[in-house]
């Protein structure tokens, strides 16, 4: 299979037609047991009448197929002495110096070494001087029989260009012509060794070899080594880059992959911002978007490079490009953002997946820009005078607003990853020229039907990788609840409408929804959205408290209303209409997330410890039952009665008993707690309990009961 394939991929088939009176074992596929027949054929026909070579090669000549191209050569060899003149026209062919796959054709090297030096000398010096002016290192072959002065000059060749080895010839074997070195590539240290110039030089004109199937591979072990070179030489390299123009993409890739690399290598660190030539690379990074040529994978990959390195530049303070560049750095952007990408035939459920994995008319690019007009802003802000530029927004950026507008209009723009962008930036479009924003959202979120892909498109990539703020929702207030109402009956949740529940309780956390306002945002999403995403939404609150570091007010403070007592209205709300429905199972995810409310500890210690007791009554399981042992643990010592009634209600309904082996410390820390306290109410059920989980095979805790006895 390997052999067919290589025969099949690189047009070679029996280097050798020449016989040893065996006929040869044919191990190979129906291609070279045509060239065999081919070959016996031609024999048995000049065996005959040798006077007929010419007509012989015509026939082989006029068919359109290697076999028989490949075939050629044998006649003219077996039976050169028969027409002296066919041979020299032979070894005199042009044809091999203008297609390179004649001179792959091992049994022409063969005829031409053996019989070169039997040709007039005029003829000789056409055909060196053929190989000189086009392929030579084909001057291997004739290597025996050239002229000293010829001699010379294949020498100085060799010295320059490296030599090629003719093989053995071997009969009935696969063989080629292989490149000893054609310029061998540079080790690490050599490349390293060289000055710019010699290195530039050496990149245009190294070219892997063209018969090796992995010599994409070979560039780009050459690229790679690049990088290393940049990343470890940063300004050396950031300075020369303008001079790195008109090489293959893949080295321009890879040669921007090193800078970016070792930028963010020096993230953290105090340097000058005139340390790196950003002018230099910003050179190179132009003339890469003005010559890219999309329809190039190497090429957008070069692009992509670009992007890259602009977003490393336009957002780090420590090592960004200077305000003074500003020109430069749109005139890079704003050619990304004209190139034409090809849409993608395979369709990404999310637009804004698209968004950031295609560089232009779908991509990345406009990402850019809205990067460069925070990057302009951020420093206006460093400055006295910016304050009327800060508050003028698009005014004092006509370029960023103009790709805007454009984009904006559907009959121009209908790429959904691009209108992606315009929901993913939305915040800082408003922080950017707040009017703007305000003049242009239904623009960004569409309300005409016909326009629903472009809409979506926007919300999913807002509401999913943006932070709520109190502008955006004032904005946005109809796009919520459009999600919203789109949320009745849905079966198939997604990464989007859990982004809307985080939103929702977010806005509820800090105030902005009220609980019970009639047609209000938060009752309508409990009324619509899917039990699975109500408890979820109830989850993210929890685990915000969870993981909430500083102290939220207490009941003693003035501020409780404003969170805490938010919070326990929300959850009191939703337990009542549990308790109260003829199907509670359809809120067991709601109450079930009670589990990190309680675990988080922020609630008063009665309430909350209330509060799980009532959801332990009512579900199997709560969330993160580890987080709420532990806490029944801690209010064993003030609470020892409830803690141990709610640890009885966790063992009970642990009916497969896999939570009673994780669960062990704290088990043993409640019950010895219950049972050395002075509460007899909580003694005798701990009691109890340590006797019911013997029962169930756990006699480790009766040891608890022998403490007590000799206790007393």
């Amino acid at each position: 299979m390997v052999n067919s394939l290589n025969l099949f991929q690189k047009k070679i088939y029996f280097q050798s037609c020449k016989t040893t009176g065996k006929t040869p074992i044919i191990q190979y596929e129906i291609k070279e047991i045509y060239v065999v027949a081919t070959r016996d054929l031609a024999k048995q026909f000049l065996g005959q009448d040798q006077t007929k070579i010419p007509t012989l090669l015509s026939m082989l000549s006029d068919w359109d197929w290697q076999i028989f191209h490949s075939t050629a050569p044998y006649p003219v060899r077996e039976f050169l002495d028969a027409d002296q003149d066919l041979l020299i026209a032979r070894l005199t062919v042009s044809h091999g110096f203008t297609d390179g796959s004649d001179y792959e054709d091992y049994k022409y090297a063969i005829l031409l070494k053996n019989n070169f030096a039997k040709s007039p000398r005029e003829a000789q010096e056409k055909k060196v001087n053929w190989v000189i002016n086009w392929q030579p290192n084909q001057i291997k072959s004739l290597q025996e029989s050239l002229t000293i002065q010829w001699q010379k000059k294949y020498n100085r060749l060799v010295d320059k260009f490296g030599a090629v080895a003719v093989s053995e010839l071997i009969s009935g074997e696969v063989k080629e012509v292989k490149l000893l070195t054609v310029e061998r590539q540079k080790t690490d240290s050599e490349l390293a060794s060289m000055t710019i110039e010699e290195l530039i030089s050496f990149l245009k004109r190294w070219e892997p070899d063209s018969r090796d199937c992995l010599e994409e591979s070979s560039r780009q072990l050459l690229g790679s080594a690049l990088a290393k070179l940049a990343e470890k030489n940063l300004q050396r390299y950031a300075q020369a880059s303008a001079h790195f123009t008109d090489l293959h993409p893949i080295y321009l890739f890879n040669l921007l992959k090193g800078l970016r690399q070792g930028l963010n290598n020096q993230q953290g660190q105090q340097r000058e911002q005139g340390q790196f030539s950003w002018k230099s690379v910003l050179s190179l990074c132009s003339w890469l978007a003005q010559n890219s040529q999309t329809t190039d994978n190497d090429w957008r990959e070069s692009c992509r490079a670009v992007l890259d390195l602009l977003e490393l530049g336009l957002t780090d303070e420590q090592i960004g490009i200077p305000l003074q560049l500003r020109e430069e750095v749109w005139y890079t952007i704003k050619l990304l953002n004209q190139a034409q990408e090809p849409t993608p035939k395979i369709s990404i459920h999310h637009p804004c997946e698209l968004a950031i994995n295609t560089v232009n008319d779908q991509g990345e690019a406009m990402h850019t820009v809205i990067r460069y007009a925070l990057w302009i802003r951020r420093h206006w802000e460093l400055t006295s005078e910016g304050a009327g530029q800060l508050e003028r927004g698009f005014e004092e950026m006509p370029e960023v607003r103009q790709v805007l507008d454009e984009h904006l209009r559907p009959e121009q723009e209908s790429s959904l990853a691009i209108h992606s962008v315009y929901g993913q930036w939305f915040p800082s479009l408003i922080l950017l020229d707040l009017h703007w924003a305000s003049e242009n959202v239904e623009k960004i979120f569409p309300q005409a039907q016909t326009l629903s892909n472009l809409r979506f498109a926007a919300w999913e990539s807002y509401v999913s990788f943006s932070r709520v703020n109190d502008k955006c929702f004032d904005l946005l207030q109809a796009e919520y609840r459009h999600t919203i109402e789109g949320l009745n009956g849905k079966q198939q949740l997604t990464k989007s409408d859990e982004s809307l529940a985080q939103h929702l309780m977010a806005l509820y956390w800090r105030g902005k929804l009220d609980l019970h306002e009639p047609g209000g945002l938060l009752a309508q999403f409990f009324d619509l959205a899917p039990s699975a995403l109500r408890g979820y939404a109830l989850q993210i609150v929890g685990r915000s408290l969870q993981h909430t570091q500083n102290a939220i007010p207490t009941a003693s403070s003035a501020k409780v209303p404003q969170i805490l007592k938010r919070l326990q209205l929300l959850w009191e709300s939703r337990l009542e209409i549990a308790r109260n429905s003829t199907e509670p199972s359809l809120y067991a995810t709601e109450l079930a997330a009670f589990g990190w409310w309680f675990g988080s500890g922020k609630f008063d210690n009665s309430w909350a410890i209330a509060q799980i007791k009532l959801v332990l009554e009512v579900v199997d399981q709560v969330d993160s039952d580890f987080l709420v042992l532990e806490r029944l643990a801690t209010l064993a010592d003030v609470l020892p009665e409830s803690a141990v009634e709610c640890l009885k209600l966790m063992i009970n309904k642990d009916h497969k008993g896999w939570g009673i082996y994780s669960w062990h410390d704290e088990i043993k820390t409640i019950l010895a707690k219950a049972i050395q306290g002075s509460n007899d109410t909580a003694k005798q059920t701990a009691k109890a309990l340590i006797h019911r989980l013997a029962e169930r095979g756990h006699w480790e805790f009766r040891d608890l009961l022998s403490a007590s006895s000799k206790r007393y």
